[in-house]
């Protein structure tokens, strides 16, 4: 496990998918979209307050999760506000949420990963007439 700090790790390093990206060069993509998927349900359940902010992330059942932070004594609190629990603990779920849309948006930077074009004008949903992002083609990655 990389034990840089975590804007290192997650711009370079084995945390890329917090930004829709693969960690490494010619990883399997099923890995890449498996990580991403497990970080977006672990930040859900945080924003739904599913998972208390005190819980310590070794002690996670989310595998990617249990994964990248099994030595650490992290709790949820830590990694979200780490040196400023006196001030934005109770804004936590909503950074968990926000880490949530960021992952999401960043699925669409040109930087993080290549998209197939929109398909024939396709929309969202019949209710919500935005065009229909395309299918993910390539996960990039900062590390190679």
């Amino acid at each position: 496990m990389i034990t840089a700090h975590l804007l290192a790790r997650s711009h370079y390093g084995d945390l890329q998918f917090l930004h829709a990206m693969a960690p490494e060069d010619n990883l399997d993509p099923a890995l890449t979209q498996s990580n991403i998927l497990g970080w977006l349900e672990f930040a859900w359940k945080v924003a739904t307050q599913e998972i208390p902010r005190d819980t310590l992330l070794r002690n996670m059942t989310i595998p990617v999760m249990k994964d990248r932070f099994h030595c650490s004594g992290w709790s949820v609190a830590d990694l979200y506000v780490q040196g400023r629990q006196d001030t934005m603990l109770r804004f936590i779920h909503d950074i968990a949420f926000g880490s949530v849309l960021h992952t999401v948006q960043d699925s669409s930077a040109e930087a993080h990963a290549e998209r197939e074009p929109s398909m024939n004008g396709e929309q969202c949903s019949a209710t919500l007439a935005l065009p229909r992002p395309g299918r993910i083609m390539e996960f990039h990655s900062y590390a190679g």
